[in-house]
């Protein structure tokens, strides 16, 4: 009993150490350090805002087509007796080439009827006036004779009155000399009319000069050649083949030129004008004031068409605007046409600008202005994010000029060298603390787009 009693009072000491070891513990550590609380910061992308050549552009898209089209047209009917043998879909022709010919019998003996003609009445007009002459000369014989029979007609009539001669004879005297006068009347009258019959004996010979000039260009429209160098497109005639006037017999397109009427937004035309202008005002719309704002502004154009993985460029020149607004789309076309893509096509590496295809059409302008440029994605609205001076967020409200591509031109609202926050914010609070880096190479490709133009594109 005894034994098991010190057993029990062995237990306890350990356990009263250990005890009194925790407090000593307990007693010497240090009360927890309590750090001030922090403000939150979010980290950011920046670029400065730097001031870069002001090159508005506006991009539209169209369908390239020829800018001239022959239409082989039958002018005069009759047989094919020739076709170019290269007269095919798809073959080049030079201008000038003769590609279909029509029977010339017809028109041969037309030219040599019409001829014959103007002989036949050119020999009518000097009978005219041989038969002018002789009138003339038959009136001087009739008017002297008619004198005789007045005078001869007095004095029988004196005579009559010394009874020395009958009434009869006086009467017989009256007849003869009423028809002297009725001749030379008549002569006179023939007279009178001849210059009148000359003058439509002169028409008539000028009516078939006329049918001469008529039936010599029907026989030059037997031929039908080229105007220009062409790609054939289309043939609709055969040998042998019977063909009317008005029948269309094949098409070609122009190789000197390609128009592509691009359509573009009229807001973005707007704002490309706006940009382009500035300050400078142009009075009025007309052929003229087009024409010397694309060379005064220095307006150019570059046409782009992709071609598998390349992209494929010609450069342009802008032409004209449509006078209209389409109705479905409601764009504004800007017709520019791309000259000579066929002779300075290298096979394998510049195609030619075919037809159909589609294309976008890049109109720019080099000015002596500079403006600020930002991304897009920086424009929140009508508002950009920039980091001040103490690196805390402030909403700026900005006034944009023109939106082009991945950028956004402002008319004003920023100053240059100002921050601007390029990165996605959330959530944006306007005094937020912010930890900014500066993103040169975002700043880099920025300044690239906004100087390169189409040529380097």
């Amino acid at each position: 009993m005894i034994k098991k009693f010190f057993k029990v009072l062995l237990f306890f000491p350990p356990i009263i150490g250990a005890v009194l070891v925790l407090q000593i513990i307990i007693n010497q550590k240090k009360p927890p350090v309590r750090n001030p609380a922090s403000e939150l910061t979010q980290h950011v992308r920046i670029i400065k805002a730097a001031k870069t050549p002001l090159i508005p552009r506006i991009t539209g898209y169209g369908i390239a087509q020829p800018a001239n089209v022959w239409k082989a047209v039958a002018q005069v009917s009759g047989k094919v007796v020739f076709i170019h043998p290269e007269f095919k879909k798809g073959a080049l022709l030079k201008a000038g080439t003769e590609v279909i010919r029509i029977a010339k019998d017809d028109y041969v003996l037309a030219v040599r009827q019409a001829k014959a003609n103007i002989r036949s009445a050119k020999a009518k007009l000097q009978e005219l006036r041989v038969s002018e002459s002789n009138t003339k000369n038959s009136l001087k014989i009739e008017k002297t004779t008619l004198k005789i029979s007045n005078r001869e007609l007095a004095r029988k009539k004196k005579l009559l009155r010394t009874r020395t001669v009958s009434q009869s004879t006086i009467d017989q005297e009256t007849k003869a000399n009423l028809t002297q006068h009725l001749k030379v009347q008549s002569l006179e009258n023939a007279l009178l009319l001849l210059p009148t019959q000359r003058q439509a004996q002169e028409e008539q010979i000028e009516v078939f000069k006329s049918q001469l000039e008529t039936a010599k260009l029907n026989l030059s429209r037997i031929s039908l050649k080229l105007p220009f160098d062409a790609l054939v497109a289309e043939e609709k005639v055969e040998i042998t083949q019977f063909v009317n006037v008005g029948q269309e017999l094949g098409s070609a397109d122009s190789l000197e030129k390609v128009e592509v009427n691009a359509q573009v937004a009229v807001s973005k035309f707007m704002g490309f004008t706006r940009a382009l202008l500035g300050k400078n005002k142009i009075g009025g719309v007309t052929k003229d004031t087009l024409k010397k704002a694309v060379k005064a502004f220095n307006i150019q154009a570059v046409v782009h068409s992709n071609a598998g993985e390349k992209q494929i460029s010609w450069k342009a020149s802008l032409e004209r605007i449509s006078d209209n607004i389409d109705p479905k789309t409601r764009t504004l076309g800007m017709l520019v046409t791309v000259e000579d893509s066929y002779r300075r096509a290298i096979p394998g590496y510049q195609p030619p600008l075919m037809k159909d295809s589609f294309v976008e059409v890049e109109i720019f302008a080099k000015t002596s202005r500079s403006a600020i440029s930002i991304p897009r994605s920086a424009l929140h609205g009508n508002e950009v994010y920039i980091a001040d001076k103490e690196n805390r967020l402030r909403f700026r409200e900005v006034i944009p000029l023109l939106f082009q591509g991945n950028y956004v031109i402002l008319k004003e609202g920023i100053e240059e060298g100002e921050r601007i926050i390029i990165s996605s914010m959330s959530p944006a609070i306007e005094g937020y603390l912010l930890k900014v880096t500066e993103d040169k190479m975002a700043a880099q490709e920025l300044v690239l787009e906004v100087s390169s133009t189409g040529e380097a594109k």
